[in-house]
C-alpha cells in the first residue's frame, strides 16, 4: 500500500512541475499577474502568451490567454467580448468587464460592489433605465 502512495505522489510531483499552458485554467488567479510571469507559460508555436483580467460585481480575477503573434487589437477585443459574453451567461445579470494585452501589465478594473452599475446589469432582466 505504501508504494502505491509513493507512486503516486511521484506522478502528482511530475505532473505538477511540469510547465502548463498559457490556456490552463491553472493560469487563472485572484492574484494580480504580470505579462512576464504569462510569458513563463508555454505556447504553440506562433502565438504569444499574454495577460488578461476580467471583473464579475467589482471582483478582478486575472488570466494568462494565448493569441497569434500576429493578433492586432481588435482581434484581442473580440475574445475578450467573447469571455464577457460567456460570463454574462453563466452570472446573469452581473456586469462584466474583460481586457487582455501582449505588449504591457494591465491595470485592474476600479469599482466598487456598492456601486449598482459595477454589479447590476439591469438590462438582463428586462428592466430600461
Amino acid at each position: 500500500m505504501s508504494i502505491f502512495f509513493l507512486l503516486l505522489n511521484i506522478i502528482y510531483f511530475i505532473k505538477t512541475k511540469a510547465n502548463i499552458g498559457c490556456d490552463d485554467i491553472s493560469t487563472i488567479s485572484d492574484q494580480y499577474k504580470t505579462l512576464e510571469e504569462c510569458r513563463t507559460y508555454e505556447v504553440k508555436e506562433g502565438d504569444i502568451c499574454c495577460v488578461g483580467v476580467y471583473s464579475i460585481m467589482g471582483k478582478n480575477t486575472y488570466f494568462c490567454q494565448s493569441f497569434s503573434k500576429s493578433a492586432t487589437e481588435d482581434d484581442i477585443s473580440i475574445e475578450m467580448d467573447k469571455i464577457v459574453k460567456e460570463k454574462e451567461n453563466k452570472y446573469l445579470g452581473a456586469v462584466v468587464k474583460a481586457k487582455a494585452s501582449c505588449i504591457n501589465d494591465i491595470t485592474p478594473f476600479i469599482g466598487t460592489n456598492c456601486n449598482i452599475y459595477d454589479s447590476q446589469n439591469s438590462e438582463k432582466f428586462g428592466i430600461s433605465n
